[in-house]
């Protein structure tokens, strides 16, 4: 038995069985364990944050009824092992970005927790969620399958997202009293009772075959406990209502084209997910629930080619990702008047800019606070409510490629202000811009495939 309040570091590559079971200790570091083992820290009631940065495999019980723990990390574990949280009343944050597997009662019981977000998960076991009543948003982007009771009685959920799930078990959202909205665009099954109790229902997104078939009848929506009051909607059509919601917005009509659903579906749910909690999400919270959806946006509209550039910049815009790459002042404070050759060059500097800052929302939804920060200095950090003033990541690449961008808009400026004094002409300019085009076109990373 530990003593009280005690802070461990354990080096060993595997945490036994019970082996920390019960103990008071407050913290720990296990900079090396791969495995953590059935109960290893069950009843730890002093453990109020836990982060396994290399492990791989957890057991069942792992961490049960640990009621001090807050937030909980383990970047690699892809299989979560029963029971592992459950009854971990003041868990907010948990991350589990490479969980494929996530078995039954994993969660159930977390009260405090208000943001489930498993970016590569594809089955969740029989109440995983169950009676977690502070969670507001699910987001389940790789999930195929889900069984029983998974959300059962989370009675603060507003929005269910399982844009991959085929089969849906019984009695999954029951009792999810103010749940709104459910997406489930390609679910083939879903079970007995899963809706009922769900009181406040308004929208199902369902496949377009489902929708069109003879099979939602008055007596199916019963059996699922879906009320008259409820809109169950095609994909097709929802996805439609929103390219129209978005070009209302932005005041022109963006023609669809290929990717263009995706990155509608895509939109839509990060702005559900933004609108779910209007201005009491942390930035951790933030980065959980957002990061694999955004990141998958950025990246879409990073792809869209070169020849299609006014429709590139459209969706970023949309996104609130701006660029201009303004023309140069006289004297008088008016603009310079460019060159053909000129108004060439700024346009290319442009679509320089515009790539460097996708690049930058993709490595910020991508990468997690702990990605880059030690632990210590990212608790420390938070303590003192700091961490929404963090930037990225320092890339010493993307960095140079911004300077020289604004060095060679400075020549161009200085080219056009000043005839009298030109140090190089518009050739050796564009020849430059296009080298550092180029480069910037190599260091693009491929972009997530895009459904349908």
């Amino acid at each position: 038995m530990t003593t009280r309040n005690s802070s461990i570091i354990d080096n060993e590559d595997t945490i036994t069985e019970y082996k920390y079971s019960e103990s008071n200790i407050a913290s720990i570091e296990c900079p090396n364990a791969r495995t953590i083992a059935n109960y290893s820290f069950h009843a730890c009631k002093e453990l109020k944050e836990i982060y396994f940065p290399v492990a791989t495999r957890m057991g069942n019980d792992a961490f049960s009824y640990c009621k001090e723990i807050q937030k909980a990390r383990f970047p690699e574990i892809t299989d979560t092992g029963q029971s592992v949280l459950s009854y971990c009343s003041r868990l907010k944050i948990v991350e589990f970005p490479k969980a494929r597997d996530i078995q039954r009662d994993a969660l159930c019981q977390c009260i405090d927790l208000r943001v489930a977000c498993f970016p590569r998960a594809s089955t969740i076991g029989g109440s995983s969620f169950e009676n977690c009543i502070s969670l507001r948003t699910a987001y389940f982007p790789e999930a195929i399958s889900m069984d029983g009771n998974v959300l059962a009685g989370c009675i603060e959920l507003q929005l269910a997202n399982f844009p991959k799930a085929v089969d849906v078990g019984a009695f999954a959202f029951a009792r999810c009293s103010e749940l709104r909205m459910v997406y489930l665009p390609e679910s083939e099954t879903i079970g007995w009772g899963a809706f009922f109790g769900c009181k406040k229902l308004e929208t199902i997104v369902l496949p377009d075959s489902l929708i069109e078939s003879d099979e939602i009848t008055d007596e199916w929506k019963e059996q699922r406990g879906i009320r008259n009051e409820t809109q169950c909607i095609s994909q097709s059509d929802y996805l439609q209502s929103t390219m129209e919601e978005i070009n209302s917005l932005i005041g022109s009509d963006i023609q669809i084209k290929d990717g263009d659903k995706k990155i509608a579906e895509l939109l839509l749910l990060k702005n559900i997910h933004d609108g779910a909690f209007p201005n009491n999400l942390s930035d951790d919270e933030k980065r959980t629930l957002n990061g694999s959806c955004a990141s998958d946006l950025y990246k879409i509209v990073s792809s869209i080619k070169d020849d299609d550039y006014e429709r590139k910049k459209e969706w970023a815009r949309v996104l609130g990702v701006k660029v201009e790459i303004t023309k140069a002042k006289t004297e008088n404070s008016g603009e310079a008047e460019d060159t053909e050759k000129a108004t060439s060059i700024r346009q290319q500097l442009e679509t320089i800019a515009l790539d460097i800052e996708l690049d930058k929302m993709i490595t910020k939804c991508a990468n997690p606070l702990h990605k880059y920060l030690s632990l210590k200095e990212m608790m420390r950090l938070e303590q003192i409510s700091k961490t929404d003033d963090i930037g990225l990541p320092f890339n010493s690449e993307r960095t140079i490629r911004e300077n020289t961008l604004n060095e060679y808009k400075q020549q161009l400026d200085d080219y056009i202000q000043k005839p009298d004094k030109r140090e190089c002409d518009l050739d050796i300019i564009s020849k430059q811009v296009q080298t550092l085009f180029d480069a910037v076109r190599r260091s693009k990373k491929s972009p997530p495939t895009v459904g349908h």
